[in-house]
């Protein structure tokens, strides 16, 4: 279990599953991850933007599916960060080992998660996650 160190990409050892969310205010970050991460990676990318229509895909791992989620799809109505919480939740409720909402809670999951972004969402769900992996916020990269 663990976050991110920091925003550099560099990616933990024995991590065989990744978590990475964010706004496009974070897109380089997310990139520069991207392009650390080992080729067998697995894992899910979730960025949030105003419209997810004509943008230039992002290079991942083969194993690493990014999802850009668009906040025109919900008619402008969800506030910035809104639709990026509900695919992280929904995604970490899937994918659990042992607990409907967090994968995490089995620490025999060799998980790793980065959230990052902009607004009171998207903090609220990185501290979250922060507080779940029970890492301190120096060790945490939003």
């Amino acid at each position: 279990m663990c976050m991110f160190e920091d925003r550099d990409g560099s990616a933990p050892v024995d991590v065989k599953q990744y978590l990475i969310a964010g706004d496009e205010t974070v897109v380089p970050w997310i990139q520069s991850i991207l392009d650390a991460l080992p080729e067998g990676a697995r894992g899910q990318v979730f960025i949030e933007v105003d419209d997810a229509r004509g943008l230039p895909p992002l290079l991942a791992p083969g194993r690493v599916c990014v999802t850009w989620l668009g906040r025109a799809r919900t008619g402008g109505a969800s506030c910035r960060g809104a639709v990026l919480d509900r695919a992280v939740r929904a995604w970490t409720g899937e994918m659990s080992v042992v607990d409907r909402d967090y994968p995490w809670a089995d620490p025999r999951h060799d998980f790793c998660a980065w959230i990052g972004g902009a607004g009171p969402v998207i903090d609220e769900l990185a501290t979250d996650i922060e507080a779940r992996l029970r890492v301190s916020t120096e060790h945490a990269a939003r």
